[in-house]
């Protein structure tokens, strides 16, 4: 099987922040899943709210589980759960958005600037 750009870029990210992120989605900016990694992670039927929270939502509900957004620029957004299960960051690029599950013990300002990275080069390749 020949690796593709896309997730050679992923692998980098999980083997960098291996301790921390837990899952990782690639979706284009039309809400299509183009590559995803980590047991029991499927974001196939959340684009939508993805897509949602980035026009402005102040939480968003994966999988089941809600986060409320804390922390959101142009480059990123923060949600953490209230319950502690966890904390996702969305990381818009050209073509599409970076979607990743953080562990709950982790702190996701922590991972945010590894995140940033690999969604920078991402741009373009969706």
């Amino acid at each position: 099987m020949v690796i593709t750009e896309v997730e050679k870029i992923i692998d980098e990210l999980v083997e960098l922040e291996w301790y921390k992120v837990a899952a990782v989605t690639v979706m284009s900016s039309v809400g299509k899943i183009i590559h995803q990694v980590g047991g029991n992670w499927d974001l196939t039927n959340e684009s939508k709210i993805i897509l949602e929270t980035l026009k402005g939502s102040k939480s968003l509900t994966i999988m089941g589980t809600e986060f409320m957004v804390i922390y959101k620029t142009p480059e990123a957004i923060i949600g953490t759960n209230d319950a502690g299960k966890g904390h996702v960051i969305l990381a818009p690029f050209k073509g599409g958005i970076l979607i990743c599950y953080i562990m709950p013990k982790a702190d996701p300002h922590n991972s945010l600037s590894s995140i940033r990275n690999a969604a920078l080069k991402l741009n373009g390749r969706v």
